[in-house]
């Protein structure tokens, strides 16, 4: 070989470099790092002739071998030789990084593409962008400064591109002050299988590890020492199973039907007023702010010298405090937070109350006065236990499916029929009405999965009458013809396996479990997954991991004595074969990928040269993680209808109340599922947004005629029926509100 080296724009041919005492040690590329050449000078001084920056070039028998520029120098001192001066450089990704910053058209460090078209920055030109379009836009936009540089894209860098066809289903930013890195991490993303590079000649590469030319190699025959690939099945996996979320439900659920009823005795709503709410008992107290101890911390004292309470007491009766400034205008009179903790309080001492938001003012003295209120209490036998009357309510389904698996969400927006079937509307949570003669009233409540309750934020009695009759409680309450909603629950979690499981049996596959019997699955969690009909998209994932994973990794050099010119450069990608001269060495049919080329000099012995290859056959996905995750933005089934009630559009005149038989028998129809009624999608979107539209004009579900049916006093009878079921214990901390505050969250959020 003939090789030359040019630094700082001078050729050092062998003659030239013998002159100037300057030797060349090794050149490389590598996919994982960049192009390097490393050249050395005996020299009489200290200091080196070259800097950093220097452009150096090496050409090998007419073909550029190296591009880029000195990065390092190390000087040593040698007992025979004097000053030695090493010289290191790398190639042109070094040069783009250093020289390039990323530059947007409006100046900035950040390009974005693929925004969702609701962001306030969406560009319909960079949105809907495959990989390969996005790094032909990059690579456009700097163009003047990369060809500066000695990298001009050319034909076969388009024709690479090309093949880059994935949509990133999620906004990409290109951005920072080296422009080659922001590439490569596109590419790690979502073209695992692409190592992009930069050869020496300057027109970018994006070689796919998976394909390439094939060198062959004959041990015996071709000069290279014998090969000992590592086997590596750490990451290997012959089945992949991927989780969702729970595959949840959604269950029409009222007092009628029996499958709600009260959590409360008889005995404490006869004692019921509406006190035992607003003001609960031992979960109310006033008295004198003693100081603000700071942003979210206020040391209280009580009022009644004999008060006493134990820590965290209020968080756990789910409080608010209200703090009051005497002297105070406008919002520096009052403001409430809620509380999340409080220590202990003897009688006459203080407590320290901890807020879950910061204090709109916090200086020391900034309020005098504050009341406790508490939102919750255990229903019990004490005088102080009324306060979840009207309120709490027990998920009463045969079997307790329902009760036992409540969720707080449903995945994706369901229709919810209003209570005589003639509209509905879209709603991502549950929904709970109040009915009273031809109105329903919507109503806000907390979901509480742990004991298969639902708690309403207010008494279900408080819009139903007047103050006055609830402050006097009792039997001349007002009480409604029925309490009705949809919930949520969850069946099981959604999963799906590739290879598919036969008969419930899993089943393995692949190279590494037909040619060695490995049996491993890998179980990868696919966070947004929550909503069944997206299983075979799911199931496409689970194939395109098991596709990338389930053969057996070999890695390791390749070391060949001499020169071995085929591998110098990687062109479009090599892959390499190992056999025997008359004997197997079980690398047959084995294409390993060439992932990097050492080529090294020597000055002295046989060898002038020696060629060490770096192989690895590990295979990545060709696509990123959320290729195949695309959860779907509505549903394509609606809920079925309760079949305790006999509905129709007409009115709810043939509406009869469920024996406990008839609950049994029908429960598994009740349990409508979110994946069992695709068929009617379309006239659910059709009359749901009707229902919408018409719920979000009245504030209000109204009912059809037929409502005359129901006797003024059912709830009442209800109430009755149920009361002397035992109470459940509740846990005040497992809640989740709902109402119509958060369904127009979630709409706005859409």
């Amino acid at each position: 070989m003939t090789p030359i080296l040019t630094i700082n724009g001078v050729d050092y041919d062998a003659s030239a470099r013998a002159g100037n005492n300057v030797l060349i040690d090794q050149w490389s590329w590598s996919y994982d790092s960049d192009w390097t050449l490393e050249f050395h000078e005996h020299s009489s001084t200290q200091q080196p002739r070259w800097y950093g920056g220097v452009a150096t070039t090496l050409t090998v028998d007419g073909i550029v071998r190296f591009t880029g520029q000195i990065v390092r120098a190390l000087p040593s001192l040698q007992e025979d030789d004097g000053w030695v001066h090493g010289y290191q450089c790398q190639g042109l990704k070094c040069r783009v990084n250093a020289y390039v910053p990323v530059t947007a058209v409006d100046y900035s460090g950040t390009m974005v593409f693929n925004l969702p078209p609701d962001d306030e920055d969406y560009v319909q030109a960079n949105s809907g962008l495959s990989v390969g379009a996005i790094i032909s836009a990059v690579l456009a936009q700097h163009a003047t400064q990369l060809a500066a540089i000695g990298v001009v894209p050319d034909a076969t860098t388009a024709a690479q591109l090309a093949t880059l066809t994935v949509v990133p289903p999620e906004p990409v930013y290109i951005s920072g002050e080296r422009l080659w890195q922001p590439i490569e991490a596109l590419c790690q993303r979502w073209a695992r299988n692409i190592a992009p590079c930069i050869p020496p000649n300057g027109a970018p590469r994006f070689n796919d590890t998976t394909t390439g030319t094939t060198l062959s190699l004959t041990q015996g025959a071709d000069p290279i020492q014998p090969v000992s690939f590592k086997r590596d099945w750490q990451h290997v996996a012959t089945r992949v199973l991927a989780r969702g979320t729970g595959e949840i439900w959604s269950a029409y659920l009222s007092l009628l039907a029996r499958t709600l009823t009260p959590a409360w005795t008889a005995a404490q709503q006869a004692l019921w007023t509406y006190a035992d709410f607003a003001q609960p008992g031992d979960a109310y107290m006033t008295g004198p702010v003693v100081q603000i101890l700071g942003p979210n911390l206020v040391r209280l004292k009580a009022t009644n010298p004999a008060a006493t309470f134990g820590t965290n007491f209020w968080s756990g009766r789910q409080a608010n405090l209200y703090l009051f400034n005497s002297g105070g205008t406008g919002i520096t009179f009052q403001e409430s937070k809620p509380v999340t903790a409080n220590t202990a309080m003897a009688a006459g001492g203080t407590s320290d109350v901890t807020v879950g938001l910061d204090l709109n003012n916090s200086a020391t003295h900034a309020y005098d006065s504050y009341k406790l209120i508490g939102s919750y209490a255990p229903l019990g036998s004490g005088g102080n236990d009324r306060n979840n009357v009207f309120r709490l309510f027990n998920v009463t389904d045969p079997g307790g499916i329902i009760a036992q698996h409540l969720v707080k969400k449903f995945p994706v927006p369901v229709p919810f029929a209003n209570y005589s079937r003639s509209s509905e509307s879209l709603v991502s949570y549950p929904v709970m009405v109040i009915v009273k003669g031809l109105v329903t009233y919507q109503a806000t409540f907390r979901i509480l999965p742990a004991q298969g309750q639902i708690l309403f934020d207010n008494p279900v009695v408080a819009s139903l009458n007047s103050q006055s009759a609830l402050n006097a409680g009792g039997s001349g309450l007002v009480l409604p013809d029925d309490v009705y909603g949809l919930l949520a629950y969850s069946r099981g979690v959604l999963s799906t396996a590739y290879p598919p499981d036969v008969a419930g049996v899993p089943k393995f596959a692949g190279e590494a479990f037909d040619k060695y019997g490995y049996r491993y699955t890998q179980t990868v969690d696919v966070d947004n997954w929550q909503y069944a009909g997206n299983q075979a998209e799911i199931n496409e994932y689970a194939q395109m991991i098991w596709q990338s994973t389930n053969q057996t990794v070999y890695e390791g050099p390749v070391h060949y004595n001499g020169a071995y010119t085929p591998a110098f450069d990687p062109g479009t990608g090599l892959t390499i074969v190992i056999c025997g001269n008359g004997y197997m060495t079980g690398y047959e049919g084995v294409n390993v990928t060439v992932r990097g080329c050492t080529v090294k000099c020597y000055q002295n012995g046989p060898l002038l040269y020696s060629t060490a290859m770096q192989c690895s056959s590990r295979r990545n996905p060709r696509t990123g993680d959320q290729l195949y995750v695309h959860p779907a933005a509505l549903g394509s089934g609606r809920p079925d209808l309760n079949p305790q009630a006999s509905f129709s559009t007409a009115g709810m005149s043939s509406w009869s109340v469920a024996t406990p038989a008839d609950v049994a028998g029908g429960v598994s129809s009740a349990m409508s599922g979110l994946s069992s009624s695709a068929g009617s999608a379309m006239s659910a979107l059709s009359s749901g947004m009707m229902g919408a539209m018409s719920g979000a004009a009245s504030g209000a579900f109204s009912s059809m005629s037929g409502l005359s049916d129901f006797a003024s006093d059912s709830l009442s009878n209800s109430l009755n029926g149920f009361a002397s079921q035992p109470t459940p214990t509740s846990d005040p901390s497992d809640d989740s509100k709902d109402g119509s505050d958060r369904r127009r969250r979630d709409r706005d959020e859409q």
